[in-house]
């Protein structure tokens, strides 16, 4: 019976770390197909693609990792909808080159297909025609599921393709709603966004579990010539975290219009407005809100600057009728235009504090409620609010001591995760390599050594025999 036991026990042992082996590597080389070998690959392993130009759409119905080896590119032509479509779980695509995509670069599908990572790729000229909508965009989630990483990824409009950067097709667009909740959990860090309609945004703004649904954060992202929104927040916002951005000449920093559930915190985000990179309706400011919503945003030791003589841009916008509460702390407002334009009320819960503002327009300080407030002390008497800010063109005297001014963001793209052992940045037009030998294979994987099963269970199964050999 004992014999039995270790008998089935070795069994076991033997089987468990067959099974922990079974992940391979299957290689693309160039000129042969990335499709073809994701194909013939099983769950869990990596298809590695080595440098060269790749003309076809990329379908992932399986959880595997998509690696570039050197200058990957997946070429769309323009013809093809998409660069990459994942339509499973546990996708990981690192390293690869995406351009000239009729609609997205790189698309999750269906709220089936959660933990998702998109990371250290390079996607441009998307929505190569100009046509669609803000989902035509660089990465998207269409109802896609839950805990989507998008990470230190460079996305840029147009580089190949001529065009102005700012235009249709946001740089990283999620579209989820009450009947297709994806579930949030998401992680949007370290990416790159030049051009487009919203650099960071999506969908639907008046559902509750609209865009990035919930318990998500956006952080250390550089944004810049966006058409519209820096970053669009509008929808539940349950959770919704979004520091240490920099957003530079888009007409909008950060929209949260609506909040409907919240908390929504905005903290420590630079925005660099620009009057002669307005928005597509002409729009200028800071911050975006309106459409009413309970949900209370937190914003603190937020950095606004929008430089100019008069009639510039707006910190604080309202652009849809009814507000939602605004809990507002060590910001500095330097703008030329209003400060704050609210034709409504912040509704109970809000509060003003700790700010620094000023405006260079003469004629413009703040409107509250549709009242206009002339200058500092002015709005302060009349709403006791701002009792411990301060009215400073340079904010030197702000009550936003050093301990605690806002933690600028750096333009450089935070590094990847040291587990990543290459960084592939695919160059413009990849010249690929590979010898005529390399080239006559169209995949192969990786396999154990001829003798992988005395290596590794020899010793075993010499205990195992001598155990038996001293019962004779």
């Amino acid at each position: 019976m004992k014999r039995l036991f270790i008998f089935s026990f070795f069994l076991s042992s033997l089987f468990l770390s067959v099974s922990n082996v079974s992940a391979a590597t299957v290689s693309v080389l160039s000129g042969s197909s990335i499709n073809s070998a994701i194909q013939s690959a099983q769950s869990g392993d990596t298809v590695q693609v080595n440098a060269g130009v790749y003309k076809e759409q990329v379908d992932i119905s399986k959880p595997v990792t998509l690696v570039g080896s050197g200058a990957v590119w997946i070429d769309g032509d323009c013809s093809k909808r998409y660069g990459i479509q994942i339509i499973a779980s546990n996708v990981t695509i690192r390293g690869i080159g995406v351009k000239k995509t009729h609609e997205q670069g790189i698309i999750v599908r269906n709220t089936s297909s959660s933990n998702i990572t998109i990371e250290g790729n390079t996607v441009q000229d998307f929505n190569c025609q100009d046509g669609g909508d803000n989902f035509a965009a660089g990465v998207a989630s269409w109802y896609g599921g839950s805990n989507i990483k998008v990470i230190n990824n460079t996305i840029t409009r147009r580089v190949e393709i001529s065009g102005n950067q700012a235009g249709k097709g946001n740089g990283i667009w999620f579209k989820s709603n009450n009947e297709n909740p994806s579930g949030g959990g998401h992680t949007i860090s370290g990416n790159t966004i030049t051009g487009g309609y919203d650099g960071i945004g999506g969908e639907e703004e008046g559902s509750d579990r609209g865009s990035f649904d919930k318990n998500t954060t956006i952080e250390n992202n550089t944004i810049k010539d966006c058409w519209d929104d820096g970053i669009q927040v509008e929808g539940g916002d349950v959770n919704i975290t979004v520091k240490n951005n920099r957003i530079e000449g888009c007409g909008i920093g950060i929209a949260f219009a609506a909040n409907k559930i919240g908390p929504l915190n905005i903290e420590n985000n630079t925005i660099q407005g620009d009057t002669g990179k307005r928005g597509v309706h002409g729009q200028l400011a800071c911050y975006k809100l309106g459409r009413g919503g309970n949900g209370t945003t937190y914003l603190t030791a937020n950095d606004c600057r929008i430089p100019g003589t008069s009639n510039g841009g707006n910190g604080f916008a309202q652009t849809n009728k009814g507000l939602s509460p605004i809990v507002s702390r060590k910001n500095v407002l330097v703008v030329s235009r209003y400060v704050m334009e609210f034709s409504d009320s912040p509704p109970a819960g809000s509060s003003f504090d700790e700010d620094c503002m000023y405006t260079s327009d003469t004629g413009r300080f703040i409107k509250w409620g549709g009242k206009r407030y002339s200058n500092f002390n002015e709005f302060k008497s009349g709403t006791s609010l701002e009792g411990n800010g301060v009215y400073s063109q340079n904010c030197s005297s702000s009550a936003v001591s050093p301990t605690n001014q806002p933690n600028i963001p750096t333009t450089t793209q935070p590094p990847l995760p040291t587990k990543i052992t290459t960084t592939p940045t695919p160059a413009p037009t990849p010249t690929p390599t590979q010898s005529a030998t390399q080239n006559t294979a169209t995949e192969s994987k990786k396999v154990q050594p001829k003798n992988w099963f005395e290596n590794t269970f020899g010793n075993f199964i010499l205990w195992f025999q001598s155990l038996f050999g001293s019962r004779k």
